[in-house]
């Protein structure tokens, strides 16, 4: 089992939320399309604790952003839909990478506070 946690303020994203080509780099069309239904003093809050649940997923998959295996942002998906709790999905090199470290199964929890978030990832 690996685990992986991050945090951040979601004041912090604010500058990415307003830069479309930066968040087509960070996230996948099917979350950047979530974020789009939603009020726009909702979308600071989702888009941070996606941004710091793809952070703590790649500590936990034990590469962060930057390393041999080339885990890329979109590689690493939060799909939540409504009623339902976040759940990460895999795709490419993280895909791989969870399989080369025997592993089968990811599971996320995130938490707001104010203008918090915190991520929590285990790979097991």
């Amino acid at each position: 089992m690996e685990v992986g946690i991050d945090f951040t303020l979601e004041s912090s994203l604010s500058k990415i939320v307003k830069n479309r080509k930066y968040m087509d780099f960070l996230f996948t069309e099917r979350e950047i399309s979530s974020a789009d239904r939603l009020a726009p003093g909702k979308q600071g809050e989702y888009y941070a604790s996606r941004f710091c649940a793809k952070e703590a997923a790649a500590k936990a998959l034990g590469t962060g952003f930057i390393s041999k295996d080339n885990i890329k942002w979109k590689d690493i998906e939060i799909i939540g839909e409504k009623g339902s709790k976040p759940r990460i999905e895999l795709h490419n090199n993280g895909k791989s990478r969870l399989k080369k470290m025997g592993y089968k199964n990811i599971k996320l929890s995130f938490s707001h506070k104010d203008n918090y978030v915190v991520a929590i990832v285990m790979v097991y």
